[in-house]
């Protein structure tokens, strides 16, 4: 089961107790969870962590006292842990699996210290995924085969801020081969330089027999109503153009139609003009103080070396009068993109703000120095988790 944190702000004139009683919550949890030494003591602007959200089934967690400490719970593996202002969530959706079948794993960090966090990166390396077995050798880890820009960035994460990494293991070990059923353990890092010592670790068990997994269906979503697995974007597959650059349902601009797609017969290209910055997005409406989840599959178009770009994905919330209220925006580069096949990112928003009447789904790519390669978007799905 996927986990997201609902987290709230700290306004002028806010004391724990009140946040505590407006979220139904007890100052003790508050303090537990952010790890707070004096209730007297937050200031404004900070970021407190109020609860965390289930997302398979939609029902509120109740994070115990061992699951923050880094607990491993057998039949939801997750793990929360706070590292010098920056919450790791870090997990997988379940605790087994066949053999065979593809293991999600997501990290997300967010900034909760009420300041502004600046992390080194020596590399374009943003994490490290690892699968342990049980004698503590590793024997997988996303690094492997993979080669990264030598480029150094300074990443700023401003109060409230996150960024979410998902990649999909396919249970082969760093010589390609097929693990076999065991127990292992998935660890995570962020490599940035003042993060790079600290893990989370979750445990999972890998079963004899393979498995397939059901694509999610599309039907039509019914106005007012909350329904996990139905898409709200219109066209998401983009298989309907009115030109080849401009795909039926959506708005953009420097788009083009191609056949290098995950399904179907086209997908959205931005960046046709890889020198130039890209735009793809489409409204819908949307219910407040739900959360939802957007999914999409992306591939980097071009030579491997001469990609050097940025794709930022965004839901943003308006209100009844056109008035933008907040956003959820994750970034990646082309270092999380392949340059070979197409993969799936996924994130949750947390909780929409109250009065919200639509969102935007909006992916913006922007080239940097010397790129010469686009990004095909496909298979976008919106989903009201709960």
């Amino acid at each position: 089961m996927l986990k997201v944190a609902t987290t709230y702000t700290v306004q002028s004139g806010d004391t724990l107790a009140g946040i505590a009683a407006r979220y139904n919550t007890t100052v003790d949890r508050l303090m537990r969870i952010n790890n707070l030494a004096n209730p007297n003591r937050i200031d404004v602007g900070q970021v407190l962590v109020i609860d965390f959200e289930d997302m398979a089934n939609g029902t509120p967690s109740n994070v115990g006292e061992g699951t923050f400490t880094g607990e491993i719970a057998e039949a939801d593996p997750f793990v929360s842990r706070l590292f010098n202002g920056i919450l790791y969530i870090f997990g997988t959706p379940r605790a087994v699996y066949r053999q065979g079948e593809r293991v999600p794993i997501f990290l997300n960090k967010i900034n909760v210290s009420g300041r502004t966090i600046r992390l080194f990166y020596p590399t374009g390396q943003r994490f490290e995924f690892e699968a342990v077995n049980q004698n503590g050798r590793v024997i997988w880890n996303y690094s492997a085969g993979r080669v990264f820009t030598q480029v150094t960035e300074t990443v700023v994460l401003a109060p409230g801020q996150s960024q979410s990494f998902r990649f999909d293991w396919d249970q082969r070990n760093n010589q390609g081969n097929q693990v076999v059923p065991q127990r292992l353990t998935l660890r995570g890092f962020n490599v940035a330089r003042e993060l790079r010592n600290n893990s989370v670790s979750v445990s999972i068990s890998i079963s004899a027999g393979a498995t397939t997994t059901a694509p999610p269906v599309t039907t039509t979503p019914s106005p007012g109503v909350c329904q996990a697995g139905v898409n709200l974007l219109r066209n998401p597959g983009f298989e309907f153009w009115n030109t080849t650059t401009s795909p039926r349902n959506w708005s953009g601009a420097n788009v083009i139609q191609t056949t290098v797609r995950h399904s179907g017969s086209f997908a959205a290209l931005l960046g046709n003009n890889p020198a130039r910055a890209a735009e793809l997005y489409q409204e819908v409406s949307i219910l407040p103080q739900r959360i939802y989840r957007l999914t999409f599959w992306g591939r980097e178009v071009g030579r491997p070396d001469r990609g050097n770009f940025s794709l930022r994905t965004s839901v943003v919330y308006f209100d009844g009068s056109g008035n933008a209220i907040g956003q959820s925006d994750p970034d990646y580069d082309e270092n999380f993109i392949p340059n070979d096949r197409f993969n799936q990112f996924s994130f949750t928003t947390g909780r929409v703000p109250v009065g919200t009447r639509t969102a935007r789904v909006r992916f913006r790519f922007t080239p940097r120095a010397n790129n010469d390669n686009g990004v095909a978007v496909d298979d976008v799905f919106l989903e009201c988790l709960v």
